[in-house]
């Protein structure tokens, strides 16, 4: 008698863990966690949050002073998990998009067709070929965001000479990872539903 009274406080004890797990918002348990899936195609090129990785799997990082820093990251299986760091809000709108990187900087050309990069809300023009995204400059900024690979692999807007000159040197394709869709992108804090055991 006295086992089974015991195993009823131990299901007790355990559901009542199990209904706080469930009322923690997604979000919240799955922090540090998002997974990035691959896309290709400029059909799937939408607003939202990104992983921008180089050949060389180097991710677009922070803005940082005459820099954006270079971030490395793993991808396995088409996807990036938990890229701290190294996620960048882009905003696709009429054939252009603005980066926003990590630590909420918009990133800009230097301007007047000069290799460099600065902060500021820009629309960069975009285009993607064999599933490899590019990012352009606009009117006279006839430049191209890449990596410096003799500058600890870290970004810039660099000339269009300059980086068909050196296409190794100045890696200027990324492969895109965007953040897989969940209830809580939505805006709303989804509930985990946990079934209740029968004792």
């Amino acid at each position: 008698m006295k086992i089974r009274k015991g195993l009823q406080r131990l299901l007790s004890v355990f559901l009542a863990v199990l209904m706080v797990i469930s009322v923690v918002p997604a979000s919240a348990q799955a922090e540090g966690t998002e997974t990035y899936q691959k896309i290709s195609s400029a059909g799937e090129f939408t607003s939202g949050s990104y992983v921008m990785v180089t050949g060389d799997n180097i991710a677009v990082g922070a803005l940082d002073n005459n820099w954006v820093l270079a971030v490395p990251v793993s991808p396995e299986n088409g996807t990036v998990a938990d890229p701290k760091g190294a996620v960048v809000n882009i905003t696709v709108e009429n054939g252009s998009a603005k980066l926003q990187v990590s630590g909420g900087s918009y990133i800009a050309p230097k301007g007047g067709n000069n290799n460099g990069i600065t902060e500021g809300e820009y629309s960069w023009s975009w285009s993607v070929e064999d599933g490899k995204f590019t990012f352009s400059g606009t009117d006279d900024d006839t430049v191209r965001l890449a990596s410096n690979k003799g500058e600890s692999n870290k970004f810039r807007a660099y000339k269009n000479t300059t980086v068909s000159g050196n296409p190794n040197g100045y890696p200027s394709e990324f492969t895109l990872y965007k953040l897989a869709e969940s209830g809580a992108e939505s805006g709303g804090e989804t509930e985990n539903v946990v079934a209740v055991p029968t004792a």
